[in-house]
């Protein structure tokens, strides 16, 4: 029995000296005469403290987060999810409805009406949804700031004497006459737009039709196969022209750091077996805004938070040859990471199985994308469903529901899979505003304000110092 005491408290001072040894060398010397017992007991007091002090700070941050005018409400969003998954690693779980009164109590004064009518309307909006319809009304408010500053311009007179005018019985006669001031008149014609009360050279249409370097798409303008070489003589000039060298050369740029040549690459690249001038004018036409954009890069970076977002869009029925036109963009950390601008495999009898089939193929590349990330273990939000951002409803309900009826039974079955892939948690599929979507520019020619913006958001800026 003494052998059998005497083993265990061996045992036991083992086990005291090996914890001893792993721990730093102030807790080392403070537990220096502590039995493990002891040890472990004030030990779980120390952490028990630790704990709720951090928990405190956490919630503090939290409930005292407040979005301040004028800024990003994508960085406000994402510190607010950032500070409620620290809680929620503390064991104190923010539900989804307390969370989203939150968000709304922390916008700035601008964000009054929006919140009004939100509550007013009973909206339960997945956080999300709610962060779709903020930024939509983020945009609305930066453009009535731009209004405004507009409208406050100030109108100074000129101090002095006024000249005097030039007549017959003066000095000098007037060689020609002065051009009207003050603008044009409201029934001026505009010989650009054949509109009125402007001139060519303040014609909006005029000013955004202006040579920039874009693709140039004139309106009714579009490749196809029709515009290949007629004649021998024109097949044997296509012959002398690297067509072919040019497009892989730009398609290597595109698949590198050009998200926003990804749709012009992919339709100037059908047509490389039997090229004709048009397609080849278009390759000139990316050549030249590659040029004017060089310093052009993806920039990483402006997220508090690490979590990927997925777009997805498709263009049914606008390729003369087939209508097949679909597109995805990844996004991580402010910047695109993963895209593609191709055709689908099937030919689709309406819009909303095109976006079904879009969605279908941007989900299996989802998957591959978190099984990625969550082998490198840096992404915090890594485990949670990778939400995949569609603009059409009807594609979002098909994928929702889990049984098949006769709209979608002649849709191959392969395409069903994003609705395993939902039933699992792998994915999310949620609705974004047609404006908001980022990968618009991926299925279709878009204005160059609009280009500008989802270049913008895929994270291809201009390099700054």
């Amino acid at each position: 029995m003494a052998g059998q005491t005497l083993g265990e408290s061996q045992v036991d001072s083992t086990k005291g000296v090996s914890t001893k040894e792993s721990l730093e060398a102030e807790l080392q010397k403070r537990f220096e005469h502590h039995d493990p017992y002891e040890m472990i007991r004030e030990l779980k007091v120390i952490f028990e403290t630790h704990a709720a002090v951090e928990s405190y700070e956490a919630s503090k941050q939290f409930f005292g987060c407040m979005m301040e005018e004028g800024s990003s409400v994508s960085e406000h969003v994402f510190a607010m999810s950032g500070h409620a998954r620290k809680l929620s690693d503390l064991g104190i779980v923010i539900p989804n409805q307390l969370g989203i009164h939150r968000v709304l109590q922390s916008l700035p004064p601008s964000y009054k009406n929006f919140v009004m009518n939100y509550n007013m309307q009973n909206m339960n909006k997945e956080l999300p949804e709610l962060f779709s319809m903020l930024k939509s009304v983020e945009v609305e408010i930066q453009k009535e700031h731009q209004v405004l500053m507009v409208n406050k311009t100030t109108k100074f007179k000129k101090q002095g004497k006024p000249k005097k005018d030039l007549k017959k019985g003066g000095k000098k006669a007037a060689a020609h006459p002065e051009k009207p001031k003050g603008g044009p008149k409201p029934d001026t014609d505009c010989y650009y737009c054949n509109g009125k009360g402007h001139w060519k050279r303040n014609c909006p249409k005029y000013l955004a039709d202006l040579k920039s370097g874009l693709v140039k798409k004139k309106k009714g303008k579009v490749l196809s196969k029709t515009q290949g070489p007629a004649t021998a003589e024109e097949r044997e000039r296509m012959n002398q022209i690297p067509y072919a060298s040019a497009v892989g050369s730009i398609m290597y740029a595109m698949l590198c750091t050009r998200p926003d040549i990804a749709h012009a690459v992919s339709l100037t690249s059908r047509y490389q077996s039997d090229p004709g001038m048009e397609h080849w004018t278009a390759v000139k036409n990316i050549l030249k805004y590659l040029k004017r954009t060089k310093d052009m890069f993806l920039c990483y970076g402006g997220d508090q938070e690490l979590v990927v977002t997925s777009y997805t869009d498709a263009s049914w029925n606008t390729d003369p040859d087939d209508s097949k036109s679909h597109g995805y963009v990844f996004i991580l950390n402010g910047a695109a990471v993963s895209w593609c601008s191709s055709k689908q495999c099937t030919v689709a009898k309406s819009s909303t199985e095109s976006e079904y089939i879009a969605a279908s193929e941007a989900s299996s590349e989802a998957v591959w994308m978190k099984r990625f990330i969550v082998e490198l273990g840096v992404v915090p939000s890594a485990l949670d469903p990778l939400v995949i951002y569609c603009d059409n409803m009807g594609a979002i309900a098909n994928a929702q529901e889990p049984r098949s009826h006769k709209k979608l039974k002649h849709i191959k079955l392969r395409f069903h899979s994003i609705r395993e892939y939902i039933e699992d948690g792998e994915v999310k599929i949620c609705k974004v505003h047609t404006d908001l979507n980022v990968a618009d520019p991926l299925t279709k020619a878009l204005p160059r304000a609009k280009h500008d913006q989802h270049q913008n958001s895929m994270g291809v800026r201009y390099l700054t110092m």
